[in-house]
Order: C-alpha cells, then sequence, then structure tokens
C-alpha cells in the first residue's frame, strides 16, 4: 500500500463520517473492521490502523470526550495545511510519527521537535537512496550513518521529558535491544510499511562465503515525486483538474485520476466515502454538506470546485439541494465562547485592532461580536495587549439568587440536649448559677 492523495482523502472523509471508530487509546472498535471492509476492501484494516495512529500522532485529528464515547473529528485547518507539503515531505511525516510511537526513546508521545527531525531524515534518506536501489541491511546502514550525521537523536531534553525516559527505562531494564537499534529498524519498517521503499525482484549477492545469498533490492516509489500543487501551463493548474471526476443524478461523484491532496480534501469533506479501490467513489450528503459548512464552506465555494473538476455540466438538482441544505444550517447555530459588546462608536476601533481582530470569530449584531478564546486567561492577556481599557474585565451578569443570610447566634438553637448539654464540654458540676453564667456567652 501507499499513502496516496486518494488514500489519505478517503480516510478524511471516512473519519469524519465515523468520528467513534476508535477507542480511547486510538485502537479501532469491532464495528470499524467491518466498516473499513466494506470501504476499503483492498486494503487491510491492520494497515489502516497503523495508518491512522501515525496521523494521531501528527495531530490531524481532535479528540471529544462525551462520558463514555470517545470521538476523533478531523481537523479540517490542520489537514488543509498538511495536505500544502510535497508527497514526499507528508510521507516522511507520517513515517516519523509512526515509528516514535512505538520507538522507546519515546514512549510519552511524540514530540514536536522529535518529529521534525525525524522527519527530515526520513526525507534525506530518501533523497539520497541510489536508483538502483540498496537491500535491506545497506539501506539501514545508510540510515544509521545520517542518523549519526545529525547529532544526538532524540533532541536535547528538558528535565520532564528526561524523567519520562529514565522512568520508562528503569521499568523496562529487561529489553534485550537497545533503542538505537529499535529506532533503525522501526524506521526501516515504517519506510516498506507505508510504501516508500518499495521491494523489486530479488538478485544475488556473491561476496564472501554466502554466494549464492539471495537479497531484496528496495527503491523508493516514484509516485512521491508527483505533482502536488495546481502548477498547470496557463498558471492556474486547470490541465490537472479538468475531467477529474463524474457526477451522476444519485450525487455520487467518482474521481477518474489523481488529484493534489489540497483539492481531495477540499472534495472529500462535503462528500461522504463510498469506497477506495483503483478509484475513490463519494456521495455528496446533507450531513456532510452540513459539517462542510461549519467549517466555513459556502454553497458558491463547493459548486466552483465541482464545476472546475468534473467532466460534464452538474445536476441542476445538486446546486438546489446545497443551497437549501446551506439555507437549513443558516437558520440557526450553537455558540459556545466569549461574547464581546461595545457601543458603535467603539467597532471600528475593536474590528481594526490587530490583537483582537483575529479572535473574532463572528459578529453576532451591530457591536456584538463572539471571541474565540480558549481561555479566561487568553482573553485578559489580549485584551491588555490590544490598549482598549474601555473593554475592561470579565463581567457576569448576576445570577438573581439570593444569597442565603448569616444565622443570628442569639436566636440560634443550641446544643440539642438543652443546656444540659454543657455539662459535657465543662470539667465540673453543673449547677443552676453555673447554667447563668454560661447563658451569657450564647
Amino acid at each position: 500500500h501507499f499513502l496516496s492523495a486518494r488514500l489519505l482523502a478517503s480516510w478524511f472523509a471516512f473519519t469524519a463520517e465515523n468520528p467513534d471508530c476508535c477507542r480511547s487509546d486510538g485502537s479501532f472498535k469491532k464495528k470499524t473492521h467491518e466498516f473499513v471492509g466494506l470501504r476499503f476492501p483492498e486494503i487491510s484494516a491492520d494497515f489502516l490502523q497503523k495508518m491512522h495512529k501515525a496521523l494521531l500522532n501528527l495531530s490531524l485529528f481532535r479528540k471529544k470526550e462525551f462520558g463514555r464515547e470517545t470521538l476523533f473529528e478531523p481537523d479540517f485547518a490542520k489537514w488543509k495545511s498538511f495536505a500544502l507539503l510535497a508527497p514526499l515531505s507528508r510521507a516522511s511525516y507520517i513515517a516519523a510519527a509512526f515509528c516514535l510511537a512505538d520507538c522507546s526513546s519515546a514512549p510519552y508521545g511524540v514530540p514536536r521537535d522529535e518529529l521534525q527531525k525525524t522527519a527530515v531524515l526520513v526525507r534525506d534518506f530518501l533523497l539520497l537512496m541510489p536508483r538502483d536501489g540498496l537491500s535491506r541491511q545497506n539501506a539501514q546502514r545508510l540510515l544509521f550513518l545520517l542518523k549519526e550525521r545529525q547529532g544526538e537523536f532524540p533532541q536535547k531534553e528538558n528535565r520532564f521529558r528526561r524523567l519520562l525516559r529514565e522512568n520508562y527505562a528503569a521499568a523496562s531494564a529487561g529489553s534485550s535491544e537497545s533503542d538505537e537499534t529499535l529506532t533503525i529498524e522501526s524506521l526501516t519498517g515504517a519506510l516498506i510499511l507505508f510504501g516508500l521503499l518499495q521491494g523489486s525482484a530479488a538478485g544475488k549477492k556473491r561476496t564472501g562465503k554466502n554466494r549464492d545469498e539471495t537479497i531484496e533490492v528496495f527503491t523508493v516509489n516514484s509516485e512521491l515525486y508527483a505533482p502536488f500543487s495546481l502548477r498547470g501551463s496557463d498558471g492556474t493548474g486547470s490541465e490537472l483538474l479538468d475531467n477529474s471526476i463524474s457526477i451522476n443524478a444519485g450525487f455520487s461523484i467518482t474521481v477518474l485520476k489523481e488529484l493534489p491532496l489540497s483539492v481531495f480534501i477540499e472534495l472529500a469533506s462535503c462528500t461522504e466515502l463510498e469506497s477506495c479501490t483503483v478509484v475513490a467513489s463519494f456521495r455528496i450528503t446533507k450531513a456532510a454538506s452540513l459539517r462542510a459548512f461549519a467549517g466555513g464552506a459556502k454553497p458558491e465555494g463547493i459548486e466552483s470546485l465541482l464545476k472546475k473538476t468534473a467532466s460534464h455540466e452538474l445536476p441542476q438538482n445538486l446546486l438546489f439541494s446545497l443551497r437549501e441544505w446551506y439555507a437549513l444550517y443558516s437558520s440557526g447555530s450553537l455558540f459556545k465562547g466569549y461574547v464581546l459588546q461595545v457601543a458603535d462608536d467603539k467597532r471600528v476601533l475593536v474590528e481594526n485592532n490587530p490583537s483582537l481582530a483575529p479572535h473574532i470569530r463572528i459578529m453576532l449584531s451591530p457591536g456584538v461580536y463572539l471571541l474565540d478564546f480558549l481561555n479566561d486567561d487568553e482573553a485578559f492577556e489580549t485584551i491588555r495587549k490590544s490598549g482598549l481599557e474601555f473593554i475592561g474585565g470579565l463581567k457576569n451578569p448576576e445570577s438573581g439568587i439570593e444569597p442565603l443570610p448569616f444565622e443570628r447566634l442569639d436566636t440560634a438553637a443550641r446544643f440539642s440536649g438543652g443546656t444540659d448539654g454543657l455539662d459535657v464540654l465543662f470539667a465540673k458540676k453543673s449547677t443552676n448559677t453555673d447554667s447563668v453564667k454560661n447563658d451569657e456567652f450564647w
């Protein structure tokens, strides 16, 4: 299998439709194995599980928990950013994320600096691979030399990371394999697993005693150098998009040729996956379109993309449905966040403020803005940087619930046992005179 744009976009659409496909640890649920068998008949569930694990480690999904249910929703903005990378860089990141998750040098996750350094290592290795290929053993040697050239790996750790690593090392002291050997083998295995390296016909190695030793030669997958951006001869990239998809009256889309991942993701964001084989098939549905609208898409944008890629004129009922679904989506909205209300004469100051304006998610009404602050600290800091002193601090409306008054001590009930209970507190015999004196403290 190979990490093609078709496969990645298909997986994006599948997980958007099935955000509950995994358990909290990222492993597939039982029903997911059935679903992927229907949607990806030519790809094993084990391969998709490993690919998904790598994508999770790249933070391309948002983890949400609702009681016992765990959801992994694709982060559309991060996927768009990821799609702009060259195929070689994308594949390098995925292979690095996968092997680092299993590598004993990173048992606590995939730190960003380690991930980037390992991805650079993989990319450089693939660029330096000779055209006629290398045996697996020689490929590992080249990988080892590049790793040594990079310097200490992983990168310098902070104290917290070092403590976690040392604790893990103490717990697994009985392991017979060294971290370094495991890392090199994991990297090589990931490159072969995800199709970055392809094994060719076996050859014969005639050296030393093993004159007739059979070896397998690995070469770099040529698809890693496929076009990934829209740069046609006319400068618009239309040559790469023309006649790319076919749309029928039932809103089913068949992708006829490989597209850049950036275009594929835009297409998959408003569709649900039907199947991913030699070609990918999607269907534009109401649920998928509503998800796309929530991500910022508009019917005009979807229509424009379909017109650029379709091999024929778009069905009119499809265009009508997109507008009808967007009208439904726009008829009601549920928001969560911070609301800023200002007077009319202060609107220009807020909307043009370089610190505050980027946090405006939507204008609910003139002078009323929904802001995307994550917490109170971010809100206070941004307002401070904005210099708009008239905003002040966070204002919460009064709850309207009157606080309970303090009970007057002179009217409060005494011990449930009456004044006789005082005998327990004072280590002397109670008398009538004592009872009267004790009343003075109440």
